[in-house]
């Protein structure tokens, strides 16, 4: 199953609508969207159309039955539609509604495979993914699409909203990107310093801890971009009085875009770092700061030692 993220901007949907119990959807549903497409010449100056003068596309969402169109639960309102101008004034019979400008994880199905489709997104993409259902699923129908197929849109995220995830091993090229960035930054490396074997190893490095949980990193995204990020390795050493587990975590990689510093991104990526170690047992967390770096990180309690000792060569 292809699962697809894409950002719709807020848009208009102009329709009917109807209140019925969710276990029954398939049956009411059917014969709503028969009533729309036989008045849907009422509408006509509205709909906003391709060249070919078919609508852009079809739209049906369910909403809770006190229409504030967020998730349904056993009872809920279907409203059924197209994408369409803003009436100026209200037409008899119809509903316009504002869907508001998402991020969505979009996923084509048919009628038989819906249910199951649903629940896949539902209970274990976006939970795999870090994201939370806020608002209403949408079923887009494509006039241009095969007719027995059509396309869920589940919203994870408002355009123009910081959106925090655990990343994964399909987000390694992107990860990778900000990695040398952050070096290239902290080292003060000019552009022309090739990094070429950090980057393959640190690629094997991510690879390996995905793929053991060794090692986790949480992403800040401004709708599909990078802004923030931190990652947390986690290890075992010899059991002592004070750590008798021996589970120990070091934070690292933590860097945010200087255009968004100061609007507590950081923070939220280190409180969710500190979390997952919390949920592992681990008891001790460290890492290492610059030292602008320095004062966040004591306000968010860190305390600086003066014990540790390092051998180079």
């Amino acid at each position: 199953m292809e699962i697809l993220m894409k950002t719709k901007q807020s848009f208009f949907l102009l329709g009917k609508e109807k209140m019925g119990d969710c276990s029954k959807a398939g049956e009411w549903i059917a014969e709503l969207w028969r009533e729309v497409n036989q008045s849907v010449e009422e509408i006509a100056p509205f709909i906003i159309q391709e060249r070919d003068n078919l609508p852009i596309a079809g739209w049906g969402l369910m909403g809770n039955a006190d229409k504030s169109f967020l998730p349904s639960q056993k009872e809920g309102v279907y409203l059924a539609g197209y994408e369409s101008l803003c009436p100026k004034e209200p037409l008899e019979g119809w509903t316009i509604y504002e869907v508001p400008g998402y991020k969505y994880a979009v996923v084509t199905c048919t009628a038989d495979t819906y249910e199951a489709v649903f629940k896949e997104v539902l209970y274990e993409y976006m939970p795999e993914k870090g994201y939370n259902l806020i608002g209403p699923v949408l079923e887009c129908y494509d006039p241009r699409g095969k007719a027995e197929e059509f396309e869920l849109y589940f919203p994870v995220q408002k355009t123009g909203e910081v959106h925090y995830a655990k990343a994964t091993a399909a987000d390694l090229d992107e990860i990778l990107d900000v990695r040398l960035k952050v070096l290239r930054e902290v080292n003060h490396l000019p552009e022309d310093i090739d990094l070429q074997s950090v980057k393959e190893n640190s690629y094997g490095y991510f690879s390996e801890g995905f793929l053991k949980g060794a090692f986790v990193m949480y992403l800040a995204r401004l709708n599909t971009k990078i802004i923030g990020i931190g990652g947390i390795s986690f290890y075992t050493v010899m059991p002592t009085y004070h750590n008798p587990t021996g589970k120990k975590a070091y934070i690292m990689n933590m860097y945010t875009e200087k255009a968004y510093r100061g609007r507590g991104i950081g923070r939220s990526i280190l409180e969710m770092l500190i979390e997952e170690a919390k949920r592992r047992g681990v008891f001790e967390v460290t890492l290492e700061a610059v030292k602008d770096a320095k004062p966040f990180y004591q306000m968010c309690g860190f305390e600086t030692m003066n014990q540790e000792m390092r051998y180079l060569w």
